[in-house]
């Protein structure tokens, strides 16, 4: 038998980020210190903080059980945090992609007209996404004109949970692409 205090303990020392949704009667989120790879799970000083979920295995959206105490969870009790979840899904995604962009665990490049994405660079759980720029942006590549995208001015926006494109120049030519339009794939 696991004794919740320890559990609650050991939960304790992480700060925990904003609730994102109630389910079962308990808050889901995630901590600041965390697994790079996208979940929610219990937080707060309940003892059930071991139950969690992951939600993406390397770039595609998943919804399984993280230990052996959430898989015991009954299938109704899964539906349920499901249900929300798929209710929450862009405030969970933009939550998750902004701690991506605070917390360094996403990069990008620009190589030719593609812009190649590369999230948790280094670790195992690392995936990669290419966006064509000229498809995502008619018109912008025109013949003479020299390249619109600045390679060197590639950054992040986690208020606007974008990459942010000419991030070097003057505000008004910033080009935005939000990551939730490519970052992940599939459903919950």
């Amino acid at each position: 038998m696991v004794d919740p205090k320890k559990i609650v303990g050991r939960h304790l020392s992480r700060v925990a980020m904003p609730t994102l949704f109630m389910a079962l009667g308990f808050n889901w989120g995630w901590f600041s210190r965390e697994d790079e790879r996208m979940h929610i799970q219990v937080v707060g000083r309940q003892p059930e903080a071991d139950l969690g979920f992951w939600l993406e295995t390397r770039g595609t959206k998943v919804f399984e059980p993280r230990n052996e105490v959430t898989r015991k969870l009954t299938s109704k009790d899964k539906g349920e945090i499901l249900a929300k979840l798929r209710q929450e899904r862009v405030h969970v995604e933009e939550e998750w992609a902004s701690l991506m962009i605070q917390k360094d665990w996403i990069s990008a490049r620009l190589d030719g007209t593609d812009l190649k994405v590369v999230a948790y660079p280094g670790t195992p759980g690392s995936f990669k996404r290419i966006v064509d720029l000229r498809k995502e942006f008619p018109g912008i590549y025109v013949k003479g004109n020299g390249p619109p995208v600045d390679s060197e001015g590639i950054r992040f926006d986690s208020d606007k949970v974008s990459v942010v494109l000419n991030g070097n120049r003057h505000e008004r030519k910033h080009i935005y692409l939000p990551l939730l339009d490519f970052l992940w794939e599939g459903a919950w």
